[in-house]
């Protein structure tokens, strides 16, 4: 469980970052508690933040997100 809530925060860490640099950095330190832990979940949820890399990126440098277009769209459905 600690794995987990360890690896969860150095993403959320890894998304404030201010840079590229700094976020490829928090990238390589989230590896090695992900080894550690060696749970399918943790394990899954660093796959996906590898495809999603660029993306990533691309929120960092930019900090645009889609969450209004989200909020919108759950307004709409209610």
């Amino acid at each position: 469980m600690k794995a987990a809530w360890e690896t969860k925060e150095q993403l959320r860490a890894l998304l404030r970052t201010g840079s590229l640099k700094d976020a490829a950095a928090a990238m390589v330190r989230q590896q090695h508690p992900v080894e550690r832990a060696g749970q399918p979940e943790i394990n899954r949820l660093r796959r996906t933040v590898c495809r999603w890399w660029k993306e990533i990126e691309v929120l960092i440098v930019t900090g645009a997100t889609t969450s209004m277009v989200e909020v919108n769209n759950t307004t709409i459905k209610f």
